[in-house]
């Protein structure tokens, strides 16, 4: 990440230290410090000056400039014509950043690549704690502005360079800062937020911030808020309804209070006055109705009364009011899927979600049932929330689908259709069917295996002839592979392939790990369709080889108390759900997957990349990730060709090696990789059919 942090100084001699050191202690010889002396005449520039003269052992650039007094603007601009780093990032000389920053912006730089702008919480509180990094989210902001993203300051904020290129403080006093980011918001489209503590805000008596009120100051006050509501009305953005309260309270509260810090009458007056006119323009904007009527009506009256009356409104009752702010134009987006293992959903979702925000939508992800199963692998900054309003237990959801089937879905979710949505993307087989009745808006379903019954197999046909029926009801039908496109073709299903890359991009491993042959691993959600019972089996019958299983599920204890039945508790090692499995797959000697079905397994591909032997059922989704067997070795989805394959791993530990070598492999799974992308930003998510 090439980073330019860039300091305006002024009379700050007593802690410019302790904020370069908050810095340079951190960074790396990406990241490049620029400080402006702006004249100070504390010895604050011969301080930057011995400072620069030191050598740094972490190679960080260090640039000192000398201007003369010009304000905290003027320095930025110089410092902004020498930056060079990808991402500018403005701090205060008199404040400093929490120990962990450089590492928070760097996962968030890599996490929210499309991201624009980069935000991260700040704190008062001494003594500054070390900051690690927590959920982040992303904003669209191409249409509605948030108060999350507002409520901010400049240096809450890393900046992408070229987003604010050509961009300077206008030399306004103490509002330059908020003019130059609402700029910089109206010229983004996505911008990532964390709150992890970046910032150490220091307030300091003699700054310009607390300096005593003159006509300049409270006319800057005035101006800005004008004029962020004129561009935002100019750049087509509208602001959520938090946003235009806050906005309405400042001009009718917030602004009275500044008043009331003037202690000069005539210049009081005359502030007033110039308040009054403000409000009457600006009532035209479309804040909440009580909002407007009161700035018309003190704006008017002129009315010291009628202001007066209105601020010192109970803030419940003026919350209350504030519920009629008009709704910013939203689109919901309900997704609903239960593949949440360690692939499938979980790896492609995060790249099916940035193309559904960049359309617009407001992404919420909805768990049908066995909610409670694992630990639910979804990036953050997604709402979840159950599909119904009671607790539904694995059982129950299986009884759900039960009266689906018998009923011939004359009952759809009744409860559950009430949520507000207005498009519906539906991730799984059983779920295509049982959700087909859910919305009356555009329905879009990803097929990642053939509908199965489990332990009420008995019901197949029912299933199949409710699926086709299903099916018809569809605005497009998706399989993830083309073997599970001809599978779905088989019981009368048409469907369009939509490979779904994992997130990132697919590279060659550089760990450098040193593998345990004799070690394997499986990665995935612990489930009947996913087969680890028949692969414990199998290893009862393979002495010598070690089991690493990653992920949760519904299976767990079931498959724990199995390996201790079968006497292998020894040579099997439970982890659990892991955020990233890679470091497992880079360890390991080989990779076995043993699912029953399979769409298009991710972790294959992980393995793969990672330079991991495979070693999968043949079922249609392994058969085609492994290209027929040229990536990895393939055998009956039985517990009898597992432990076959695994007796031949034992004996050959080459015995699964790609015929074309690991560097062919990670070549076609790049070209797989940018395939896929294509596609999916083909698809028209947002028009019914």
């Amino acid at each position: 990440m090439k980073l330019s942090v860039l300091i305006p100084v002024y009379n700050v001699a007593d802690c410019i230290a302790e904020c370069l050191h908050s810095v340079m202690d951190e960074a790396d010889a990406e990241v490049e410090v620029i400080c402006v002396d702006d004249g100070s005449t504390d010895g604050s520039g011969e301080m930057l000056d011995e400072f620069a003269s030191h050598e740094r052992p972490n190679a960080c650039g260090f640039k000192v400039v000398h201007q003369r007094n010009a304000g905290a603007g003027a320095a930025r601009n110089a410092a902004l014509e020498l930056a060079t780093g990808e991402w500018i990032l403005f701090l205060d000389a008199d404040d400093r950043l929490a120990k962990g920053w450089h590492e928070v912006l760097r996962t968030m730089a890599v996490r929210h690549a499309s991201a624009q702008m980069l935000g991260f919480g700040r704190t008062e509180t001494l003594p500054f704690n070390p900051v690690h990094f927590t959920e982040s989210r992303e904003a669209d902001v191409s249409h509605v502005v948030g108060f999350d993203v507002y409520s901010r300051g400049l240096w809450q904020f890393a900046y992408r360079r070229e987003t604010i290129d050509g961009l300077r403080f206008e030399r306004i006093v103490l509002v330059e800062d908020k003019l130059f980011q609402g700029a910089a918001i109206l010229r983004s489209t996505r911008i990532a937020l964390t709150d992890a503590p970046v910032y150490c805000y220091r307030q300091r008596e003699g700054s310009i911030v607390h300096s005593a009120w003159t006509r300049e100051k409270f006319e800057a006050e005035l101006v800005w808020r004008v004029k962020w509501l004129k561009a935002m009305t100019a750049a087509g953005r509208t602001m959520d309804r938090r946003l235009w309260r806050y906005m309405g309270l400042s001009f009718l509260e917030y602004i009275p209070f500044f008043l009331t810090e003037i202690k000069d009458p005539a210049l009081k007056t005359e502030m007033e006055d110039r308040w009054f006119d403000v409000l009457s323009g600006v009532c035209a904007y479309p804040f909440s109705a009580w909002q407007r009527f009161a700035m018309r009506t003190v704006g008017a009256s002129r009315s010291r009364f009628a202001a007066g009356l209105f601020c010192r409104l109970p803030v419940m009752v003026k919350h209350a009011l504030g519920r009629h702010h008009p709704e910013p134009p939203r689109r919901r987006l309900l997704f609903c899927g239960v593949g949440f293992g360690h692939g499938g959903l979980a790896r492609s979702f995060p790249r099916i979600a940035e193309i559904l925000e960049k359309k617009g939508y407001d992404v919420k992800v909805l768990v049908p049932h066995d909610c409670e199963m694992g630990k639910l692998d979804l990036p953050p900054g997604y709402e979840v929330g159950p599909a119904f309003r009671w607790k539904a237990s694995l059982w129950t959801g299986r009884a759900l689908r039960l009266f689906h089937l018998i009923t011939g879905g004359v009952f759809r979710f009744v409860v559950a259709r009430r949520i507000p949505h207005d498009a519906f993307v539906v991730y799984g087989a059983s779920c295509a069917v049982e959700w087909c009745g859910y919305s009356r808006k555009p329905v879009w379903g990803f097929l990642h295996s053939v509908p199965y019954m489990g332990s009420f197999g008995f019901l197949r046909p029912w299933l199949l002839r409710d699926t086709r029926k299903s099916a018809s009801k569809y605005s497009g039908m998706f399989a993830v592979s083309n073997a599970m496109r001809d599978s779905w073709k088989e019981i009368g299903i048409d469907s369009e392939t939509l490979r779904l890359p994992r997130d990132g991009e697919v590279a060659a491993s550089a760990s450098g790990t040193i593998r345990d042959a004799l070690q394997c691993v499986c990665v995935g959600r612990l489930s009947w369709e996913k087969g680890q019972d028949m692969l414990l089996q199998a290893f009862a019958r393979t002495p010598g080889l070690s089991l690493v299983l990653v992920g949760d599920g519904p299976m767990r204890k079931d498959l724990e108390e199995l390996s201790r039945t079968l006497g292998i508790g020894d040579r099997v090692e439970f982890v659990g759900w892991q955020e990233e499995p890679s470091s497992f797959l880079a360890r390991a000697g080989l990779f076995v997957n043993s699912s029953r079905s399979e769409g298009l397994c991710i972790s294959i591909i992980e393995a793969l990349c990672e330079g991991t032997p495979v070693l999968a059922t043949d079922v249609p989704g392994n058969r085609e990730a492994l290209s027929g067997g040229r990536f990895g070795h393939l055998v009956p989805a039985t517990v009898d060709g597992l432990a076959a394959g695994l007796a031949a791993y034992a004996a050959d530990h080459g015995f699964c090696d790609p015929e074309i070598g690991f560097e062919g492999v990670r070549n076609d799974l790049r070209a797989l990789s940018d395939a896929s992308e294509e596609r999916l930003a083909k698809i028209n998510w947002t028009e019914p059919t």
